[in-house]
This record gives structure tokens, sequence and C-alpha cells, in this order.
């Protein structure tokens, strides 16, 4: 095997072993994340940064959102989940920046990093609004672009944010919570 295309599996290889290793948490302590939102807004915090800070798996940080908003304030539920959601998807984000040569070349990040360098705040709000397990795409796509970490993390949260009060608001109109 040619020395550059060495490199390139070892990189492949770290970035594997990096998504395996962010997963890891959620299903160790999948139990205890369950019972952190029951702990009021600080458990609830925690929850929502730790289902989302697992790579590309589901996360559960709605429903975490919605039981905790059954006891507390739904606004602030909505806030603290959504802010929760907004850390823990930094995980994504951080995987795209630092292993950005790894990921670069293959049609799909090219094409996301291209959506994300023009119209990248846009793209990350509007998915961030949307109820979708795949947001980490998302997040490591404006990783690659070098989006501003602190610009990724307010448009995300503005996102994650209003998602959770949407969620929230329709949820206690329906079921009277």
């Amino acid at each position: 095997m040619k020395k550059g295309k060495l490199g390139t599996v070892l990189k492949v290889l770290l970035w594997l072993f990096t998504v395996a290793l962010g997963t890891l948490p959620f299903f160790v302590f999948k139990d205890e994340i369950g019972e952190l939102a029951a702990l009021g807004y600080i458990g609830l915090f925690a929850a929502c940064f730790f289902t989302n800070a697992s790579l590309m798996l589901p996360s559960a940080g709605i429903a975490f959102t919605l039981s905790a908003a059954t006891a507390l304030s739904g606004f602030w539920c909505a806030i603290v989940g959504g802010l929760g959601t907004t850390l823990g998807e930094m995980s994504g984000y951080l995987l795209g920046r630092l292993g950005r040569s790894s990921v670069r070349g293959g049609v799909f990040f090219d094409k996301m990093e291209g959506l994300l360098s023009k119209r990248g705040y846009l793209a990350v709000f509007l998915f961030a609004l949307m109820p979708m397990p795949i947001f980490d795409f998302i997040g490591i796509g404006a990783g690659t672009a070098k989006m501003p970490p602190v610009a990724f993390f307010l448009v995300c949260g503005l996102g994650k944010i209003l998602k959770m009060l949407i969620y929230v608001y329709i949820v206690s109109g329906v079921l009277a919570i």
C-alpha cells in the first residue's frame, strides 16, 4: 500500500474510532441519562447534552424536554433543553473541524461543505429547527466548512430553542399539561 493511501486509511479509521467513542456514553449510561431529566433543569440540560453529544444516533432531547415540562415551566424547559442539545451538537462540529482532512473528498461532504460555505447560517438554523436525527452531519459539515464555532453555536442554539418552544407549546396545548 502506498504511503498516501495508508495515511488516508488511518485518518478514516481515526474518524470512525472518534465517532464510536462519542457514542459509547449513550450505550453505557443509557438508563442514567434517562434519569437525569427527572432532576430538574440541571438534569434536563445534562440529559439533552449527553444524548446529543453521541454521534450518529437519534436523540431523545425533545422527549426529555417534553417530559420535564410536565413538572416544570415549559418555557424554561425549552430554553434549557435547547441549550443542552446545542452544546451536545458541538461534538459533531468539533469532529468536522478537527477531522477536516479525513472527511473531505467525499461527494456528500463536498456538497455539504459547499452549501454551508455559501448559506451556512441559514442551513444550520433550518436543520436545527427540524426534528431530525441526522443533524450531526450538518455539524460535521459546518466544522469542515470552518464556520466560526461561536456562530455555529448561536445559530444552532436559536434553531434548537425555537424547536423546543414549538414542541412544548404544541404538546402542552394538545395534552393540556
